[in-house]
């Protein structure tokens, strides 16, 4: 069942194994996303390095919440799974990796939703800036104007300058 986190307002998707686990225990369900949820909980990013290809990867605190909640081992190996062939993911390991996709697909689509609705908000409500031309104003740019437009002229002044 989605919903918007109360603290910063992001759209949020219980996980089913998360809802059994709240049923189970007779909790409520959360009104805080999982990475407000960790931050509340003091929990941050961890660097570990693989035990099998050396490599060190990030164990992100949204996973290590869910990690303690459901008592998992703290990983030793990369979570998507290790460039050098090892042994296969353990059931843990899988569910893990499961779950980091999840929430990685999730916090993407919150943040393309709620970027979306913000654009269409500001281009209703109000009106564009003009686009960001340096000639307007006798060579000093003004504020406002496109992202392209400003990338467009950077790479102009850089293909002079060579």
């Amino acid at each position: 069942m989605p919903s918007n986190c109360a603290n910063c307002g992001v759209g949020f998707s219980v996980e089913p194994e998360e809802t059994e686990w709240l049923a189970a225990n007779g909790k409520d369900g959360p009104s805080l996303c999982p990475r407000c949820r960790a931050f509340k909980t003091g929990l941050q990013d961890e660097s570990i390095t693989c035990t099998v290809c050396g490599r060190v990867f990030i164990f992100p605190r949204e996973l290590r919440l869910f990690s303690r909640m459901f008592s998992w081992p703290r990983p030793r190996r990369c979570l998507g799974g290790c460039k050098r062939q090892g042994p296969p993911l353990t059931e843990v390991e899988s569910h893990m990796a499961d779950f980091l996709r999840r929430m990685r697909t999730a916090r993407r689509t919150a943040g393309l939703s709620r970027f979306a609705l913000q654009n269409v908000a500001s281009s209703s409500l109000t009106q564009r800036p003009p686009a960001l031309r340096s000639e307007d104003s006798g060579g000093a740019p003004q504020l406002g104007g496109s992202l392209a437009q400003a990338l467009k002229e950077f790479q102009e002044k850089k293909r002079r300058r060579q």
